[in-house]
């Protein structure tokens, strides 16, 4: 086998590494203070090099299917892993140094084996084996080395690397290997954001509708919030279950302090998403309720977290806030048996001219508060693809009057494709380019002067 060239610089520029004409492995001491040496250990031409992110290690990966790690000072090998299946040519080791990735990589010729592994460095062992759906092209691991994402090409007629196929991004739990979130992208994808009578509930309804509002909306913005928001629901129901178990369980007890931990860390990045939206979101919302109530109203959005005092500041600021306030409430969850602190309890308070709009405003306010709030998502949309998503209205008029009526006319004229259902054509204020009818469970078009035919 010819060698394989392949070369690595330390993050802090100290080391360099290189493959020579022999596909041996020496390693370089950039700033001159040692002598070049070649590193014992390695028996085949080296199909893969990377320091870890300190400099203080030097993995390779070769074609006799090992992955090995040395003391980038000394030279001593450290890790000799066996890597079953084909040889690897990508390594990617976490920010934290505690993981290492091994795979074949952007390979798109015969039969490529689509798995990768995870070692853990700490542990000197291999923690997974997992599969891709087509051929593994690029990772990453988060900044805490707590997620791995990994883009691989879907299999298609022309194979799994066919680039009519849509390509996907997995994201992993790094530690357990359990699948978070796939995010399939295709050439073209359709966006909607709706309206029904239902969407009431966001105003009047309890705050779970609220938070949904906005965590549904940081997903819209960004992929991998949903991720982060169901890490978040994984953590909750982990601590919930230790809660409940540690009456009778020491074991359950002890482990509480280790999953606090993740707990605040989880919960700060979830509540900086859900502020990251509100900030967008509140001047679309301001400027579309008075666009469809005709008023100058006063409309404030405000995160409402009982566990934080006063305003909430960055990401490391909420984590402490929401650590402290978990330590004072472990009395009470212990004896309630659930977690009582925390933004599963948050809510997004909705306030007209000052006032709580779920209590005082009436029930035209509320609906014109409701439509205005998804306007503004549907803004949002529009602004993160660069163009406008479908809009879906379903009996967009009743509890509005007339002047209102006309404003939300005037405001969906200018918001591109639309879909509108009305209970009755009476006073149908929209200029439409089609109207279907359902007549007797059947929906047929409906033509000039409301005749209906093929």
């Amino acid at each position: 086998m010819p060698p394989y060239c392949s070369v690595a610089i330390a993050h802090d520029r100290h080391w360099l590494a290189h493959t020579n004409d022999k596909g041996k492995i020496v390693l370089t001491d950039a700033r001159g203070a040692a002598a070049a040496r070649l590193l014992d250990g390695h028996k085949d031409s080296c199909l893969a090099l990377r320091f870890a992110p300190d400099g203080r290690m030097l993995f390779a990966a070769g074609w006799d299917r090992h992955v090995r790690g040395w003391d980038a000072a000394t030279g001593k090998l450290r890790h000799d892993w066996q890597d079953d299946g084909e040889p690897r040519n990508t390594l990617v080791c976490s920010p934290d140094g505690r993981w290492l990735l091994s795979a074949m990589a952007n390979v798109h010729y015969g039969k490529p084996d689509t798995t990768f592994r995870v070692w853990d460095i700490l542990a000197n062992r291999l923690v997974h084996t997992i599969a891709l759906d087509g051929f593994p092209q690029a990772f990453a691991f988060s900044d805490d080395g707590r997620l791995l994402a990994a883009a691989g090409g879907t299999p298609g007629p022309l194979g799994p690397s066919d680039p009519n196929t849509p390509g996907q991004i997995t994201l992993f739990d790094t530690a357990t290997g359990r699948q978070l979130a796939r995010i399939v992208g295709h050439p073209r994808t359709v966006a909607a954001v709706a309206f029904s009578p239902d969407d009431l509930v966001i105003v009047k309804g309890g705050p779970e509708e609220r938070r949904r509002l906005l965590d549904q909306g940081a997903g819209r913005l960004r992929a991998l919030a949903t991720a982060e928001r169901q890490e978040f629901e994984r953590i909750l129901r982990q601590r919930t279950g230790l809660l409940k178990a540690a009456p009778s369980s020491q074991r359950a007890l002890a482990t509480l302090d280790v999953w606090d931990e993740s707990f605040a860390r989880a919960g700060a990045v979830l509540v900086r998403n859900r502020l990251s939206v509100l900030e967008r979101l509140r001047p679309e919302v301001v400027r579309r309720y008075r666009a469809v109530a005709g008023s100058a109203a006063e409309v404030a959005l405000e995160y409402r977290a009982a566990w934080m005092e006063g305003p909430p500041g960055g990401e490391e600021e909420i984590r402490e806030a929401l650590a402290a306030a978990l330590a004072k409430a472990r009395p009470r969850d212990l004896e309630r048996g659930v977690s009582t602190a925390g933004p599963h309890r948050d809510d997004l308070e909705v306030l007209l001219d000052g006032m709580d709009a779920r209590v005082f405003a009436s029930q035209g306010e509320q609906r014109s508060l409701a439509l205005s709030l998804r306007m503004a998502e549907r803004d949002l949309v529009a602004e993160s693809r660069g163009e406008d998503p479908i809009l879906l209205l379903d009996d967009i008029f009743s509890e509005l009057d007339d002047a209102r009526r006309e404003h939300l006319v005037a405001m969906v004229a200018g918001s591109g494709q639309t879909i509108a259902t009305a209970t009755t054509a009476a006073g149908w204020p929209l200029t439409v380019e089609r109207t279907l009818a359902v007549e007797a469970g059947m929906v047929v078009p409906v033509g000039p002067m409301g005749m209906t035919g093929d």
